[in-house]
C-alpha cells in the first residue's frame, strides 16, 4: 500500500460532505471541520496512533500519550483503526485513568504494512 493509497482510505468525501461536525454544532463548526487543514490533522492523528501502537500492545489511552500529541477524541480514532483492520483487540484487559477497565490493542500485519509503505513513500 502506497502512502497516497493510505491517505485514500480515509473518508474525507464524507467528513468534507458531512463538514466532520456534529448535526448540533453551529454552521462555523461546520465550515471548520471541512477545510483540509482539518481532514489532514484527522489522518495525521490517526497515524501518531498507529506509530505508538506499532511500539507495543497498549491501551487508546496509552497509545495518546504515547503519541506525545493531545489528541481530542483519540478514542474515536483508535476506534476508526480497528474498523480498518490496522489494529486489533488482544483479549486483554487494563485499567484507565478513569479507574475503568479498557481493551488493549496491537497493530495488525495489515497496519504494519500501511506504516511501512509510508515510510517507503516519504
Amino acid at each position: 500500500m502506497t502512502q497516497a493509497e493510505f491517505w485514500e482510505m480515509q473518508p474525507k468525501m464524507k467528513l468534507a460532505k458531512k463538514g466532520g461536525a456534529r448535526r448540533s454544532d453551529p454552521a462555523t463548526s461546520h465550515k471548520a471541520a471541512s477545510c483540509p487543514q482539518s481532514i489532514m490533522k484527522w489522518a495525521s492523528n490517526k497515524h501518531l496512533l498507529l506509530l505508538a501502537f506499532a511500539k507495543r500492545n497498549m491501551t487508546d489511552e496509552q497509545a495518546e500519550v504515547r503519541s506525545g500529541v493531545r489528541i481530542a477524541g483519540y478514542w474515536k480514532r483508535c476506534s476508526e483503526l480497528r474498523a480498518l483492520g490496522l489494529i486489533e483487540p488482544t483479549g486483554n484487559t487494563e485499567v484507565a485513568s478513569t479507574g475503568k477497565e479498557v481493551m488493549v490493542s496491537r497493530i495488525t500485519p495489515c497496519g504494519r504494512e500501511v506504516l511501512q509503505s509510508i515510510k517507503g513513500d516519504s
